[in-house]
C-alpha cells in the first residue's frame, strides 16, 4: 500500500470491472428437504510473490445452496503446503 505500481492498479481495475459485471447476480434459494451441510476449504499455495502468504478459501452449502463463502489472505507465512492447508481448514471454524 505504500508503493503501489501499475500492476496493482490493473488488478484493482479488474476487481471493479468484475463487481460491476456481476452486480445483478444473486443466490437462488429453492425449497428442498435436503438439508445436508457440506463444506470445502482450500488454499492457493503461496502464489503471492510479494509476501509469500497463501490465500485461504472456503465455501459451505446447505443442500444445493451456497450460504457462506470466504476468500482471505492468511496472516502468517507457512513453510509447507500441508501447513497452509491446515491454516485454511482452521479458518473455516
Amino acid at each position: 500500500m505504500e508503493t503501489p505500481t501499475t500492476t496493482h492498479l490493473k488488478a484493482t481495475k479488474q476487481i471493479i470491472y468484475y463487481i460491476k459485471g456481476t452486480f445483478n447476480f444473486g443466490l437462488w434459494f429453492s425449497t428442498s428437504n435436503d438439508y445436508k451441510l457440506v463444506g470445502y476449504s482450500d488454499n492457493d499455495g503461496a502464489r503471492d510473490k510479494d509476501d509469500r502468504k497463501s490465500t485461504s478459501e472456503f465455501v459451505f452449502f446447505m443442500g444445493n445452496t451456497t450460504f457462506i463463502w470466504m476468500l482471505k489472505k492468511q496472516s502468517i507465512v507457512t513453510l509447507l503446503t500441508s501447513e497452509a492447508e491446515y491454516v485454511a481448514a482452521i479458518s473455516c471454524i
